[in-house]
């Protein structure tokens, strides 16, 4: 984990709190940024393939406050987290992209507040929170929605090869008990493999 990266986060999460109302678990309204730095894993060691535990994939312009706020709170408990804003390095962006699903053991898909209208009528593939779901269907990636102040489109809106991220199961993003929320991840996160449901699902 890089703390100066997560230094930067960390102020986006006390943030985030102030401007929901709300108290962000593990971190708590009296303690600062370098008590956080000092809780971080001390000997986090990278896989030698450097594949991350997880991708997270967002909605730049209603979910990258959340997607940043996950990163952090999954670092705080030593897993190593992709999230495209500052991971990506020299070379084609759609190539190292690619290669970023494909390494990640885990996508975090955050829905958040139209986060899939511009997948909608995409049938061309040109939107990237599209390209990044087909993706990461295609490699059968252990996918978890975190749902926030999203609306379920209609299926026949989405392009039939993401239509399917519609059965997955996914946790319901709780302001309020931001730690019960991660736990709720965190279980995904352990699974071997994620279970679509005949129906879409909500962990309340």
């Amino acid at each position: 984990v890089e703390r100066q990266s997560i230094h930067q986060d960390i102020r986006v999460l006390e943030s985030y709190s102030v401007e929901t109302g709300t108290l962000a678990q593990p971190v708590h309204a009296n303690q600062h940024v370098p008590e956080l730095l000092s809780n971080l894993p001390q000997s986090r060691v990278e896989p030698s393939d450097g594949s991350p535990d997880v991708f997270i994939s967002y909605r730049r312009s209603t979910g990258s406050q959340l997607a940043s706020l996950l990163k952090v709170h999954l670092q705080l408990r030593g897993l190593s987290v992709f999230i495209d804003v500052e991971k990506l390095e020299a070379g084609t962006f759609e190539d190292k992209l690619v290669q970023s699903v494909k390494r990640a053991r885990n996508f975090l898909l955050v829905l958040s507040a139209n986060a899939l209208d511009k997948c909608m009528d995409d049938l061309e593939l040109k939107d990237w929170v599209h390209k990044e779901i087909v993706l990461a269907m295609s490699c059968n990636k252990n996918i978890v929605p975190i749902i926030d102040q999203f609306s379920w489109p209609d299926p026949g809106r989405l392009p039939e090869d993401m239509r399917d991220i519609l059965k997955f199961n996914g946790v319901q993003w709780v302001h309020e008990y931001q730690d019960a929320s991660i736990e709720k991840i965190l279980r995904f996160l352990q699974a071997q493999n994620n279970v679509e449901l005949p129906e879409r699902g909500v962990l309340s």
